[in-house]
Order: structure tokens, then sequence, then C-alpha cells
């Protein structure tokens, strides 16, 4: 089996790379319409470790990104994480660098800082010029606390991946976030955003919480008085529900928390 393709058949190879073309657009419409190609290449070699994986990854990333496709196809952002296991698990049997990042994330989610790392040095070993394995360490050292080891493992991504650089833009930007460079965070947050407007509203959440610590508080109040945002505690809650809880020291959930928690529709900050 040609390891690259990771399987002998065109016509399921074809099929996943379609598919990956949208994913790699990085937007909730993409990732959705992805999905349909990683089946088809399933079906054409039911051995397709990368496409299994590549489903999980779609699940992964709208649950991390709080997007819900409920008016779409009926899965909401609470339903991700059980399809997301399902087609990790076949990924894992036919282990890829992209099996390997997913791992990692989840092993974030779940509270496991050192499998998350582990997870990603796995995925860097099975293929280094592989750019998702590199990514994948960089938000495990962020989230354990370690933001400026994890600096260099995104810069490798960019390299690898020059044409796709918006998510590690705001990867970058989380990095500078975590060490309190609230200036470069925007920087790299706003051109993340330039180029893909679609992040994500936990995304957005970074953004505001940074513009509020330099104290621009009327850009703050623009990440969060969006169309799809109703209400700011719908926000904060994605936040709490979805982000918070995966730093491994309180004070960097809580430098998030104490941002965006100043932020209010209304047009009003509350101070605490």
């Amino acid at each position: 089996k040609v390891s690259f393709k990771e399987t002998d058949s065109i016509e399921a190879y074809d099929a996943f790379l379609k598919g990956w073309e949208l994913y790699r657009k990085w937007t909730p419409e993409d990732f959705h319409k992805s999905l349909p190609y990683f089946e088809i290449a399933i079906e054409l070699d039911p051995q397709y470790g990368k496409a299994y994986a590549a489903i999980a990854s779609v699940y992964t990333e709208g649950y991390q990104s709080a997007w819900d496709w409920s008016h779409v196809v009926g899965v909401s952002a609470e339903a991700m994480p059980g399809l997301a296991g399902k087609y990790l698990r076949e990924a894992l049997k036919y282990p890829t660098t992209l099996a390997h990042q997913v791992a990692s994330k989840w092993y974030i989610i779940l509270l496991f800082p050192d499998e998350a790392i582990a997870s990603a040095e796995k995925a860097i070993a099975l293929d280094p010029n592989d750019a998702v394995g590199y990514e994948a360490m960089a938000w495990a050292l962020i989230y354990s606390g370690k933001p400026k080891e994890a600096i260099d493992y995104v810069n490798k991504a960019i390299r690898l991946d020059p044409l796709n650089i918006a998510n590690y833009l705001y990867t970058l930007g989380t990095a500078h976030f975590g060490m309190e460079q609230y200036q470069e965070a925007v920087s790299f947050y706003e051109k993340a955003f330039r180029l893909n407007p679609k992040l994500g509203l936990v995304q957005r959440a970074y953004l505001a919480a940074s513009y509020v610590y330099l104290g621009l508080f009327d850009k703050a109040k623009a990440e969060v008085d969006i169309p799809e945002i109703r209400d700011v505690r719908e926000l904060y809650d994605l936040y709490v529900k979805y982000e918070g809880a995966r730093y491994k020291n309180p004070e960097d959930a809580a430098r998030l928390n104490d941002g965006i928690s100043q932020v209010g529709l209304d047009g009003k900050i509350n101070m605490k």
C-alpha cells in the first residue's frame, strides 16, 4: 500500500482529496460538505484510516468551535463528541498522523495533557512532513501551560502548509494570549479572521478578551455583537463548556474568563 495515499483504491483516494480540499477551507459549511466525500472513500476502502480520521476531525473541530449543524443535518454540538469518538476508534485501527492529532485534541478535552503531548509526538514521528502533527503539539503545549514552546511548532506547520494558514494564525494568537502578549495576540487573531471570518465563536472570545486587556472595549464589544450571537451569555457559556475546562492551569482558564466576562452586548463594560 502506498504510504502517502494510504489506500490502493484510486477512486477512494480521489474522493478523499475532494473532501480534503473542502476540509482545508476550515469553515462550518465546507467541513459539512467534505463529509460525503470521506464517507465515499470509506465505502470504497473500509480500511482507509485517514478518511476515518478526517471525519473524526470534522466532528471534533465542530465541537471545539461550538458550531451547531442541527439546522443543516440534525447534528448539534452536543452530538459531535459521540460521532467523533466513533470514527476515531476506527481511525486508530489504521493509524495516521491525522488520527493521532485528533486523539491529542480529545486528550486535551478529557484533561489528560501528558497523553495529549504523547499523541502529538506520535503524529510527528509518523510523518514529520505533515503540518497537522505540529499543530497538535502546539495546542497540547498551550493547554499544558507552555505557550512559548508552542510557537516553534506552529511556525513549522505554517512552513509545511503555507496555503492554509488562518487556523495556524489563530493558534499563534492563542500562544501569545497565554503569554499575556495581547497586542501580538490581536495581530494574529485579526489576520486569521480576515482570512477566515467563520473560524468560530470560541475563537472570537479570545479576540474579544485580548481587546479588553488592551483597553479596546468598543472592539471587544464588536466581536460579540454579531448576528449569530443572541446574548453575551451564549458566548460566555460556550467558552465555559468548550474551552475553559481544557487548561491544565486554573490561571490560564481565568485569563480568558476574566477578559470575556467584562464584555456586554448592551455596550457596557462590566468592570469587576
